[in-house]
């Protein structure tokens, strides 16, 4: 009867540990279904917003260009310089997309169709650097399907470098920031000549559990 009633004490035991196991596992397949479908929203309205952008660029660029028509044979030199610079943007978007882009979605790039972008949008007159950075952004937005490939002008970019750039939650800068910034000293045997430091991350963020920390280099 003792034996009996130890086998049925660790068959319960062995039941309630399998029952705490499936209930692990059905929350941990929660959270990852809450995750994916969390990150699926993010990414479709991040492009909703980018395919926005590019729609509104388009109609201003069309209406900036009957503006200049008006009065284009004022610079013709200027003209000629600001086409040169254009298309060498242009060219330098379309090599860097078409030899490094990697469709990680699976969204289906087409290197023609990129081809063909790139053609209408070096067969186009540019009258500032305005109107080619708005070009370049609906190149993006036509030719490639990810919400993270983006255009960033130089202007624009120099405001966000010291900020979160790299998608994965750091903040960037250099020795002499991390130090203002931060309130401490660089680790010892650091050099304040040049490197880009961790000023600070994000909680919880891919940096964050990748192990990366603040100050290092």
């Amino acid at each position: 009867l003792r034996q009996q009633q130890q086998h049925q004490q660790a068959a319960g035991d062995n039941t309630l540990q399998q029952q705490q196991q499936q209930q692990q596992q059905q929350q941990q397949q929660q959270q990852q279904l809450m995750f994916s479908l969390g990150s699926q929203m993010e990414d479709g309205m991040l492009e909703a917003v980018r395919q926005l952008e590019a729609g509104f660029d388009r109609a201003f660029g069309a209406f900036s260009s009957s503006v200049h028509m008006i009065d284009a044979a004022q610079a013709s030199s200027e003209q000629a310089a600001t086409d040169a610079a254009a298309q060498a943007l242009i060219k330098e978007v379309w090599e860097v997309v078409d030899n490094s882009y990697m469709d990680a979605r699976n969204s289906g790039f087409d290197h023609e169709k990129w081809a063909k972008l790139r053609d209408a949008a070096l067969a186009r007159t540019y009258y500032d650097q305005a109107g080619v950075h708005r070009t370049v952004k609906d190149m993006l937005a036509q030719g490639v399907s990810d919400p993270y490939c983006r255009f960033i002008p130089p202007a624009e970019f120099h405001n966000m470098k010291k900020y979160d750039v790299t998608g994965v939650g750091l903040n960037l800068g250099t020795a002499e920031e991390y130090i203002k910034k931060t309130g401490r000293m660089l680790p010892v045997g650091s050099s304040t000549d040049g490197g880009v430091w961790i000023v600070g991350l994000s909680k919880g963020s891919e940096a964050d559990r990748a192990g990366i920390e603040q100050g290092d280099q």
